[in-house]
């Protein structure tokens, strides 16, 4: 196996360089057309992105964070935990 940026390939695999946001455009219309579920489902899209996420909210509140992923609250800081979910727009809103 070999190192290349960061990943471990074996000799058959390689990185092509792509346009990723034309590259995603593209599956998402393919898999429209084609009238199928994309590979990854929306949860392994909200699991993925949850990273990301919750850098900037410690970043906003200047401070370390502690994630629950099962209840998805900040833990024992409620100034964080307030920038998780933002209010809906009226006369949007969420029923669970």
């Amino acid at each position: 196996m070999q190192a290349a940026s960061g990943y471990l390939l074996s000799k058959e695999e390689e990185i092509l360089p792509a346009d990723d946001q034309n590259r995603h455009m593209a599956v998402f219309l393919e898999n429209i057309r084609a009238r199928r579920q994309p590979e990854t489902d929306p949860e392994v899209g909200h699991h993925a992105t949850n990273v990301g996420h919750l850098m900037n909210i410690a970043w906003q509140v200047g401070r370390s964070i502690r994630w629950d992923g099962l209840r998805e609250q900040v833990v024992g800081d409620d100034e964080a935990n307030a920038l998780v979910h933002r209010p809906y727009r009226k006369p949007w809103e969420l029923k669970v």
